[in-house]
C-alpha cells in the first residue's frame, strides 16, 4: 500500500463517527481511559458482525481489521493479510516485540496501534502519534465525531525556527549525519549510539551550554516522549527532528538534473513510499539518495562514510541552509 488512506467509521444507531487520515504505514494513538481508543475498536470488529449490518458502517478504500490481544495466530495473519488496514488494542501486548516488528515489515498493510507505552521495536514517526478528540455539541442530538490530534506535531522547541548558536550537537549514531555536523560545525559533536540513547549524552552536558539534538524524526516516535520530558524544563537543549539526514539532502536540491522528480515527490512522499518495500520514510529517503547519486561525479552517497560531495562548496552551503544553526557556528 501506498499513499495517504482516509477512514471513517460511524455507529448510525447511537451517532458516533470516527473519522481521520492515515499518512504512513505505521500510527499510533494514544491517550488515557475513556478516550474513545476501545470504541473505535469495538466498531471495527462489530462492522464484521452480519447481524449489525446497516448500523455500523466503515468508509474506506481498504479492508479494516482489528486484532485481539489473545490474538494466538497473529503472526500467520499478518503473513496472510495483503492491502488492510489492521488495529491493534492495547491489550495486544505482541505489538511490543522483536517478532511483531519483523512481522510487519515488507508488508503491503497499514498499522494503527493503540498503545501508551513507546514501541521501542517499531520505527514510527513522531508525527504519527495521536489522540483522539471529540468535537460536537455536548448534549445535544446531532452526532458526535471523533478525530486524531497529532501529539508531537513537528515537535521541537525553536521559537519560530530561528537560527541558533550551539557549544553542542548531539546526533544518533556516527554515520553520514554526525559526519556532517562534525566536519562542518566549529563545536563539539557527540554520538549517542542509537536513538534510544539520545538524552544519555545530555547528563554530562553543563546547564550553561547551548545543545543541539539532532535525530531521524521518520524514525523517532518511541523515543519523542522521553525526549520531550527531559528537555521540558531545560532552555538550552533543542530539538530538531527533520524526516532523516538523507532528506536535508534531497530538500538541498544539490542534483540538479532530478531537482523537479525530487520535489514532486517531497511535496507528498505518501504517494511515493510504498509499505511493502519501506518499514520507514527514513529508508525510503536513503534509498532515494543512494540511486539518484549514482548520476552524478563523485556524489555515489554511502551512509557509513559521507564523500567531500557533500561537504564543501556549494553542495555543504546547500544542506546548511536546511538547518536551524546560525552560520556562525560553521568551520
Amino acid at each position: 500500500m501506498k499513499g495517504k488512506v482516509h477512514v471513517k467509521i460511524s455507529n448510525i444507531a447511537n451517532k458516533i463517527t470516527y473519522e481521520f487520515t492515515l499518512n504512513r504505514n505505521i500510527t499510533i494513538i494514544e491517550g488515557n481511559s475513556a478516550t474513545g481508543k476501545t470504541v473505535l475498536l469495538s466498531l471495527i470488529r462489530a462492522a464484521k458482525d452480519k447481524t449489525l449490518q446497516g448500523f455500523i458502517r466503515v468508509d474506506c478504500d481498504y479492508p479494516c481489521i482489528a486484532f485481539s490481544g489473545d490474538e494466538y495466530s497473529w503472526e500467520r495473519r499478518i503473513k496472510e493479510t495483503e492491502n488492510n488496514v489492521i488495529f491493534f488494542d492495547e491489550d495486544a501486548s505482541y505489538v511490543k516485540t522483536e517478532e511483531f516488528a519483523k512481522a510487519i515489515q515488507n508488508t503491503s498493510n497499514y498499522y494503527v496501534i493503540v498503545n501508551r507505552e513507546s514501541l521501542s521495536n517499531l520505527p514510527y514517526s513522531v508525527d504519527e502519534i495521536y489522540g483522539i478528540k471529540e468535537s460536537g455539541k455536548y448534549g445535544s442530538l446531532e452526532p458526535v465525531v471523533n478525530e486524531f490530534y497529532r501529539i508531537y506535531s513537528k515537535y521541537d522547541n525553536f521559537e519560530d525556527n530561528k537560527e541558533i548558536c550551539v557549544d553542542n550537537i548531539i546526533t544518533e549514531d556516527k554515520k553520514a549525519g554526525f559526519q556532517f555536523f562534525n566536519q562542518v560545525y566549529n563545536c563539539n559533536c557527540f554520538s549517542s549510539g542509537g536513538n534510544s540513547s539520545i538524552i544519555k549524552p545530555l547528563e554530562e552536558i553543563s546547564d550553561n551550554e547551548e545543545t543541539l539534538i539532532v535525530a531521524d524524526g521518520a524514525a523517532f516516535g518511541s523515543q519523542v516522549k522521553t525526549l520531550e520530558e527531559f528537555t521540558r524544563d531545560r532552555e538550552n537543549i533543542k530539538v530538531f527532528l527533520p524526516e532523516s539526514f538523507e532528506y536535508l539532502i534531497l530538500s538541498a536540491k544539490i542534483f540538479g538534473n532530478h531537482s523537479k522528480m525530487i520535489d514532486k515527490i517531497l511535496e507528498n512522499p505518501a504517494d511515493y513510499i510504498d509499505s511493502s518495500e519501506f518499514i520507514s520514510w527514513e529508508r525510503y529517503f536513503t534509498s532515494l539518495v543512494e540511486d539518484i547519486s549514482k548520476y552524478y561525479a563523485y556524489a555515489s552517497y554511502d551512509k557509513t562514510k559521507l564523500k567531500k560531495f557533500y561537504l564543501e562548496g556549494i553542495n555543504k552551503d546547500k544542506i546548511v541552509s536546511q538547518i536551524p544553526i546560525s552560520e556562525k557556528c560553521l568551520k
